[in-house]
């Protein structure tokens, strides 16, 4: 596993690649068969993409308990908020959450974030309204930081930058598929694939960008065992 970690960052990649490719032509070939629908909550695209999350979310995480200078309280960002999508991913939260803060947080005579944007013609998916703020606040925190890793080392922050590119542009099939005039309409199907694709190989960049980080933090781990 060591070995592995020293010396085999592209075949990390090309695994990670080979298995998106994997699921997402399952789902293709298979769609009609609910383990494999892209379209279908808890089923095996979900869990995958589950795993990857919360796997970004545990190598963030102990990046941030080695690193000494600022940059350290990133990862912990990059920790917190892909664990939050983890839950959400495997648990369906974004399903749900409008719903809870419907009945329980926001007051009655008070516009829900959906019924605000729908007096101004908003007309898809119920979760992204609620979410706007938590994207708007990944977006620029991540900005401000990944500024600062192009200046040191812009080949891993591309990484991060292609993943959440392709995270934005999963985010925006997302809007148009769930618009009333293409929801289950012919074509319907073809855009679920895209957007799964675009939301499963950018949580596969972004992990790939922690992975690089987590191997240099294990090396340099690795180097000061053997020197005490």
């Amino acid at each position: 596993m060591k070995d592995f970690l020293e010396k085999n960052k592209i075949a990390f990649l090309l695994l990670l690649l080979f298995l998106d490719f994997f699921v997402l032509l399952l789902g293709y070939v298979f769609g009609d068969k609910a383990i494999f629908n892209l379209d279908i909550e808890s089923n095996l695209p979900t869990i995958y993409q589950g795993v990857k999350i919360i796997l970004v979310s545990f190598l963030t995480f102990d990046i941030f308990l080695f690193t000494k200078n600022k940059s350290k309280y990133f990862w912990l960002f990059l920790s917190v908020a892909f664990l939050f999508l983890g839950m959400d991913e495997i648990g369906q939260i974004h399903e749900n959450l409008p719903i809870f803060l419907n009945e329980f947080l926001i007051p009655k005579a008070i516009q829900n974030p959906y019924d605000y944007l729908n007096q101004y013609g908003y007309e898809s998916t119920t979760w992204l309204p609620y979410y706007l703020p938590l994207i708007g606040i990944f977006l620029m925190v991540g900005g401000v930081y990944i500024v600062k890793f192009l200046k040191t080392n812009w080949r891993r922050a591309s990484f991060f930058i292609l993943g959440v590119l392709c995270l934005v542009g999963g985010i925006l099939v997302d809007y148009l598929n769930t618009k009333p005039n293409i929801m289950f309409q012919e074509g319907y199907y073809r855009l679920v694939f895209w957007e799964e694709s675009l939301e499963v190989l950018g949580i596969s960049f972004i992990l790939f960008f922690a992975y690089l980080y987590f191997r240099e933090v294990l090396l340099i781990k690795n180097f000061l065992c053997g020197n005490d």
